[in-house]
C-alpha cells in the first residue's frame, strides 16, 4: 500500500485518508446515538405507522418524536383520532421494550408534537 500511496496524486492520498478515518470513526455510534436511532425507529416510526393513514402522510419525525404529518384537503377531521393513536402507540412499546429489558431513555416523549400541515 506504500508504494501504491508514494505513486498517487495529494488529492488521491487525502482521499484515502478521509475514507479510512470514516471507516474507522464514522460508523462507530455512541451507545447514546444508537438507542436515539432506536427510539426514533422502534417507538416512534412504528407507533406512526401502526396507524392507519391514508389522508395524512408522514412528512418528519423528530429526535423527541415531534411529528410534521401533510393531511389532503378536506381530511382534518381524523387528525385528532391519529394523534391518540401514535401517542398510546408510543406508550405501548415503551412499555414493551422496558418489559423486555430493553433500555429506553427517562426523557423520552411520550406525548409528542403534531404539526398538521394541510394541502
Amino acid at each position: 500500500m506504500a508504494k501504491v500511496l508514494k505513486r498517487a496524486s495529494g488529492d488521491a492520498k487525502f482521499a484515502v485518508l478521509c475514507m479510512s478515518l470514516f471507516l474507522v470513526f464514522g460508523c462507530a455510534l455512541s451507545p447514546e446515538a444508537k438507542l436515539q436511532n432506536e427510539i426514533i425507529s422502534d417507538v416512534y416510526w412504528e407507533a406512526a405507522s401502526g396507524c392507519p393513514h391514508r389522508a395524512f402522510h408522514i412528512d418528519r419525525i423528530a429526535i423527541n418524536g415531534d411529528l410534521t404529518l401533510r393531511v389532503d384537503s378536506g381530511r382534518t377531521a381524523d387528525v385528532p383520532w391519529f394523534i391518540q393513536c401514535y401517542r398510546q402507540g408510543i406508550a405501548s412499546r415503551v412499555d414493551a421494550r422496558r418489559k423486555a429489558g430493553l433500555p429506553v431513555p427517562e426523557a423520552v416523549n411520550l406525548t409528542p408534537e403534531v404539526d398538521v400541515d394541510a394541502d
